[in-house]
Formats: structure tokens, sequence, C-alpha cells
């Protein structure tokens, strides 16, 4: 199979999966929706703590969430906790 047609078949089914998807949402309850994303929201933080995890090995789990803060919340946020950190770890 050539490149083209490789990427035709995955938009094809992307964009299936896409459709049903959103009819899944659209059939789920106000709280079926909001536990969903809650759950997404758990499962994406858990993702982004193991590649933190993977590219800073030596570093403690409160280092690494300090991190992700960073990355979620902005540098501002993210150098006043490293700034706790430090004062802590004292």
């Amino acid at each position: 199979m050539h490149n083209g047609e490789a990427s035709l078949k995955q938009t094809d089914s992307a964009e299936w999966a896409r459709r049903r998807q959103l009819e899944l949402f659209r059939a789920m309850t106000p709280q079926e929706r909001f536990d969903t994303a809650v759950s997404m929201s758990e499962s994406t933080r858990e993702l982004s703590l193991a590649g933190l995890q993977r590219l800073h090995p030596n570093e403690s789990d409160l280092q690494l969430r300090v991190r992700l803060a960073g990355f979620l919340y902005g540098e501002a946020v993210g150098a006043r906790l490293n700034a706790a950190l430090a004062r802590r770890l004292r």
C-alpha cells in the first residue's frame, strides 16, 4: 500500500471514530460526561508524569509534580513552587 492510501484510510477511520465518540458523549448524562472528563484529565496527568519521569529519571515524584504544575499553570507558578520546594528541602 502506498503512503497516500495509508493516510487516506487513517483519515477516514479517524473521522468515523470522531463522529462515533461525539455520538457517545451526546448520549451521556451530564454526570457521565463530567466523570469521563475527570478520568481523561487524570489519565493525561499520569501520562505526562510518566513522560517527565523518563526525561528526568533522577528527580523525585514531588519535583516531577512541580515541573508538571509549571507546564499546566505557567512558568510563574512553577517558579514559585520550585522556590517553596527549595526552602522545604533545606
